[in-house]
């Protein structure tokens, strides 16, 4: 019996693979049915359009917006455009209600007594595998609007690798917020903005491949930080971790050696994320443009077209330093 907590991306997603495989497999989650997901709702529609067809789940049926272009704008007023290739907006509740329908997601804690195996999809809490040492965490605010300045994908970098600002459509209305480890520049950034629903959340932008597991837990999706440092899109991300995740548990007839099958895929699949999160220590530190961080390029050009956006090394390198 695979007991899995929390039923978000990662969860549910997992869920699905474990049931069409024939594992025994229960999903719990104790938010009430229909609970209203704090997101940006933002990814790439072929690479989840073909992921979700893994589990017959039709992901035109949830898609808001399909984004033409997105402009990525500096505190110094410098802005950049890109075309994009299938960077899109969905609705993402709708979606996971569907998910969690197929699943049969008990609406519920855990039983308290000791699974055989436990998943923890729990997100930023780790609520079954515990405290993460060397956390790094932003907090969001969310605004559900009517209207927005930008009418396509529009995102404003703070200082110093201390967050953004979106706007981003969602049909026939607008997602607009902000991230940042500073409630000051949080609030300032979103000041004047209003919206029919206002929501907020941690996310976590360190990979924490160190933390995967305790005892019987294994940690999979946000609960191991599977959020992109650069774009914060987390939805493709957390699914490509169930995806290892479930290939892990295929070949593997024990414990022991689906966290080695697991671990090392996610060094693989991630490796990115971990240059992605040094690079933004070294924008915190002012330390940016400087010659031998070019090494960094590769990994946020790869970051940027997953994510959906047709971007080139000059164009963003001239993003990075003009």
């Amino acid at each position: 019996m695979i007991t899995i907590a929390g039923s978000g991306v990662s969860g549910s997603y997992l869920a699905l693979l474990l049931k069409n495989g024939g594992f025994d497999v229960t999903a719990y989650d104790p938010r009430r049915e229909y609970y209203y997901i704090p997101c940006g709702y933002a990814t790439n529609y072929y690479l989840i359009r073909d992921m979700l067809r893994r589990v017959n789940v039709e992901f035109d049926d949830f898609l808001l917006s399909m984004g033409k272009t997105v402009t990525f704008s500096r505190e110094d007023g410098k802005s950049f455009h890109f075309r994009c290739r299938g960077l899109c907006t969905y609705d993402k509740n709708a979606l996971s209600d569907h998910m969690n329908s197929m699943v049969g997601t008990v609406r519920a804690k855990p039983p308290k007594k000791n699974p055989e195996t436990m998943v923890d999809c729990t997100g930023i809490s780790r609520y079954y595998l515990g405290p993460l040492p060397n956390d790094f965490r932003m907090r969001t605010k969310e605004f559900l609007t009517a209207a927005a300045d930008h009418r396509d994908f529009y995102f404003r970098y703070f200082r110093n690798g201390r967050g953004y600002y979106w706007e981003f459509p969602l049909g026939e209305s607008f997602h607009i917020g902000a991230g940042s480890d500073s409630l000051e520049i949080l609030e300032e950034s979103l000041r004047g903005i209003s919206g029919s629903r206002v929501t907020g959340r941690d996310i976590r932008l360190r990979f924490a491949i160190d933390g995967i597991s305790n005892g019987k837990v294994i940690g999979c999706g946000e609960s191991i930080g599977t959020v992109s440092p650069v774009t914060g899109e987390g939805i493709l991300p957390s699914m490509e971790c169930a995806d290892l995740l479930y290939r892990a548990i295929t070949s593997s007839s024990d414990m022991e050696g689906v966290l080695e099958r697991y671990r090392n895929a996610l060094a693989e699949k991630f490796r990115r994320f971990v240059l992605l999160f040094e690079l933004l220590q070294k924008a915190r530190s002012g330390s940016l443009v400087q010659l031998r961080n070019f090494r960094y390029l590769w990994p946020a050009l790869e970051d940027l077209r997953h994510f959906g956006i047709d971007i080139s090394a000059p164009k963003l390198i001239a993003a990075l330093i003009r």
